[in-house]
């Protein structure tokens, strides 16, 4: 399992910190579901709507995230500085 370490800090757990944001994120989706349904009819629906298909969209990186972490065949990213293979 990854951990991670912090100069003056304890080790953090890379599986532990992947979960808790998933779980903050289901949060944050089931809240602003809920803001979606009370404003379906007014003027709000479509704000609220579309905060609630981003709010989706971060559970599901988080949760891709996780399954990452958690994968044990884990295959690195390429180095930022490496160019893109010609097609």
């Amino acid at each position: 399992m990854t951990t991670l370490d912090h100069p003056g800090l304890e080790q953090v757990d890379e599986h532990t910190r992947a979960r808790r944001k998933l779980s903050a994120a289901m949060d944050e989706q089931q809240r602003l579901a809920a803001t979606y349904e009370d404003s379906i009819g007014t003027n709000r629906e479509m704000p609220a709507y579309m905060r609630l298909r981003e709010a989706r969209k971060r559970v599901d990186a988080c949760d891709k995230w996780l399954h990452w972490v958690d994968d044990e065949d884990v295959v690195p990213a390429p180095a930022g500085d490496e160019l893109p293979l010609e097609e």
